[in-house]
């Protein structure tokens, strides 16, 4: 219903980004979610939120691809076709002086853009899931019961992924090694995610936890560097089993 609204009030074109953007993903979230099966003691083994973290992650790489391949005959690949669409507007109210420094400003983040959209793009989805699961359990409406975020494991092709996407960074040509870089920014996102559960476990054996916790946001939000520690430690958790050293079985973080 939300496509054909789209549909009517904006046209066909906009219409289909709202279905690939917005709907679809909200639809493959909530299939996954609320897919289960009944164990033999007769209790309810829910689908892993890792593993739906890891498709609509392949979702986002996917959408990257293609965008990729869309602008292959584009001069200069999608770097130069996504400077064709912001490179003036953000040049255009700068100085003479100011515009040498932006456009090397401009350059850099060129190089990553498409891949911070998607990973906008992923991080509002999942924020809003989460939102929708609280206000649901909330008002006594929830289908799932609430998932222990924190125990988030991602499935194991996202490492290969990851692996892959890297090697492909540094490959030697403009638009495939930009491409690599953006899928290295996509495939980071659940181990951020990871990470930060694994902080959020730690952190709360200690006092005054939500205060250490909200200094440990602002200094991600404010220098960004520290985000990939974050991703490290999401990681090689598997491999160092960090987890199992302070996961208790009252964890509700």
């Amino acid at each position: 219903s939300g496509i054909f609204a789209v549909i009517l009030n904006t046209g066909l074109i906009n219409g289909a980004i709202y279905g690939v953007i917005i709907a679809f993903p909200c639809w493959l979230l909530a299939r996954y979610y609320l897919m289960n099966r009944k164990l033999p003691s007769g209790n309810v083994d829910w689908y892993p939120i890792g593993q739906i973290l890891g498709k609509i992650t392949g979702c986002g790489a996917l959408l990257l691809a293609l965008a990729t391949i869309a602008n292959i005959n584009f001069q200069g690949g999608l770097y130069l076709a996504g400077e064709s669409l912001f490179g003036n507007e953000f040049l255009k109210n700068l100085t003479n002086r100011e515009q040498m420094g932006g456009n090397l400003l401009l350059g850099e983040l060129l190089l990553y853009f498409p891949g911070i959209l998607v990973l906008s793009w992923l991080i509002l989805l999942t924020i809003n899931a989460v939102l929708a699961q609280a206000i649901l359990t909330w008002n006594g409406m929830a289908i799932r019961p609430t998932p222990i975020y924190s125990e988030l494991r991602s499935p194991e092709w996202l490492n290969w992924a990851l692996l892959g996407a890297s090697i492909i960074a540094l490959l030697k040509g403009h638009s495939i090694e930009i491409l690599g870089r953006n899928l290295v920014i996509v495939f980071a996102v659940p181990y951020f995610f990871i990470g930060m559960g694994l902080i959020h476990m730690v952190v709360r054996k200690f006092a005054l936890s939500n205060l250490v916790l909200t200094a440990i946001y602002l200094l991600i939000i404010t220098l960004v560097w520290p985000m990939i520690i974050v991703v490290l430690l999401g990681f090689f958790e598997p491999f160092t089993s960090l987890r199992s050293r302070y996961v208790t079985k009252n964890t509700s973080v």
